[in-house]
């Protein structure tokens, strides 16, 4: 229908110089005709095989339902049967009569519980099958001998059923009345669990069977429907080939008129259409030319706008990043960053078997400061604290402040010895800058110290951060408690013994 045709390289547009220029070297190899027939062909066979996909999944489904079903009342029967006796029967009662229930082969195994789900018998006639149920057990986290309200599907199609139901026992109770004696039934009694499952082998077969047939048949309609179809396409969409050609010669830089067609569907609404579109396009040719060249300008123009707003933003992000991880009276790292640190710091250690201290400090008598001097006082405190710490600490080492008047060093690669040369620094450091800012006010000086307690990741076992974060705490808590302006080294021996390791350094007196 389509014929190869080669044609020179023209402008889009001849009026105007400098054009793009469009090539027409043949025509399309899937052409729109065959498109159409594809798509065609495409819903016609698609959905009549995804029906047979789903009658098949019915079936499958259906069967196994009754499957399943069948596995549910064969399980009842037996556990009826096995509460008669009012007790759950001996192992060889069971398999006794497991051979009446087996004639067909089909029962792969049995399991028999106590009502505390303690096991009571248990036979695995096919060891491939009791296997695949153990695996879906594991993955299911479930246990063996727990009852379930509804029957469990295995396998590739289902042919493995297995049920769980409890094992009733209903004990028949005889009163003795005037006229006589008669029997009710007295409360049932839990006698324990029955688990059984049988496997259909023959329903892979069946299912096999039943989809062969369904393809078959979808073929059959396919190959009568189909050419039917095809002709019809190919007849409707022959009158496209006039629009199409003058489609090619539009863009080759060419203007034809096509001739009317006369019809009333579609394809007559698309030969005036394009006639008319043809005239138009001429007419705002010139029109969209000079657009562009305005719109090309305002978005020169809003690039450059939108590459310093760009900027502006990245600096404001990262101000607001450091106002987010920095503590804004004393230019430490606030608690939320301290947290992030140390965990870091943790992970690293604990991968590349590093040494990690952590130290936790909280002054004493702050509370002193801000009653007799002044909040004010009392900020300036934290503000001296917190250039102790960045003196005394070492360059790798991360200072913040947790809260209040507390306040954590982080150590990296820091054993018990570079922790404790670091906190007593810190110490000394802390006292020389109260002396410097409380010299009006001497009487203050021996009740304002610092208590800290040092959690050292070699000595204790540790499962995260925020655990070796507590024992520095715990720590800081002995120290406050046994009497302040001390050291204190979390010690899991020292605990156990009611005991700490503390460390006292000479105070540098005024």
């Amino acid at each position: 229908m389509y014929r190869v045709m080669t044609c020179d390289t023209v402008p889009v547009n001849p009026i105007l110089d400098g054009q793009k220029t469009v090539s027409f070297t043949m025509r399309p190899r899937v052409s729109l005709l065959h498109k159409i027939l594809l798509l065609t062909v495409l819903m016609t066979v698609l959905p009549t095989f995804i029906c047979v996909s789903w009658l098949n999944s019915l079936t499958r489904s259906a069967m196994n339902q009754h499957h399943s079903r069948n596995v549910q009342m064969l399980a009842t029967a037996m556990a009826q049967q096995m509460a008669l006796e009012g007790h759950l029967p001996e192992s060889k009662t069971i398999s006794s009569r497991l051979t009446a229930y087996n004639l067909d082969q089909r029962l792969s195994f049995v399991i028999v519980s106590s009502s505390k789900n303690r096991l009571h018998y248990r036979q695995a006639i096919h060891a491939h099958e009791w296997m695949n149920y153990q695996r879906w057990m594991d993955a299911m986290g479930g246990s063996l001998v727990i009852p379930i309200s509804q029957p469990v599907v295995l396998g590739d199609y289902g042919e493995l059923a297995v049920a769980r139901v409890p094992i009733w026992h209903h004990p028949v109770l005889t009163q003795k009345l005037q006229s006589g004696t008669s029997q009710k039934k007295g409360p049932r009694q839990l006698l324990g669990y029955l688990t059984i499952a049988v496997s259909d082998r023959t329903l892979p077969q069946t299912l096999s069977y039943l989809r062969s047939i369904q393809i078959s048949a979808a073929l059959l309609v396919c190959i009568v429907i189909l050419p039917v179809v095809l002709l019809m396409v190919r007849s409707l969409t022959k009158p496209l080939t006039q629009v199409i050609d003058a489609s090619i010669s539009m863009a080759q830089g060419k203007y034809p008129v096509l001739d009317d067609v006369h019809r009333n569907d579609e394809i007559g609404l698309l030969n005036k259409s394009f006639n008319l579109m043809l005239n138009r396009l001429k007419a705002h040719q010139g029109i969209q030319d000079r657009l562009h060249e305005h719109l090309e300008s305002k978005v020169e123009q809003r690039t450059h706008e939108l590459e310093s707003l760009n900027n502006q933003l990245a600096r404001t992000v990262k101000q607001f990043e450091s106002l987010a991880s920095t503590d804004s009276l004393t230019g430490l790292a606030n608690r939320r960053e301290i947290g992030k640190t140390l965990d870091r710091c943790f992970i690293k250690a604990k991968h590349y078997h590093y040494d990690l201290a952590c130290i936790m400090l909280d002054m004493d008598g702050f509370k002193l400061i801000n009653d007799t001097l002044g909040h004010q006082m009392g900020d300036e405190v934290l503000c001296s604290t917190a250039k102790a710490l960045a003196i005394s600490c070492r360059n790798t080492d991360v200072a913040g402040r947790y809260g209040g008047d507390e306040f954590v060093v982080v150590l990296p690669q820091a054993d018990e010895e570079t922790a404790i040369s670091v906190a007593i620094r810190i110490r000394e450091q802390f006292e020389k800058q109260m002396q410097i800012l409380l010299h009006h006010h001497k009487e203050l000086l021996p009740k304002v110290t610092l208590s800290m307690g040092v959690a050292i990741k070699s000595s204790i076992e540790l499962a995260d951060s925020e655990l070796m974060l507590a024992k520095a705490d715990d720590a800081l808590y002995r120290a406050k408690n046994s009497g302040k302006d001390r050291i204190v080294i979390y010690s899991l021996d020292d605990v156990d013994n009611n005991r700490t390791t503390e460390i006292v350094s000479t105070r540098i007196l005024p």
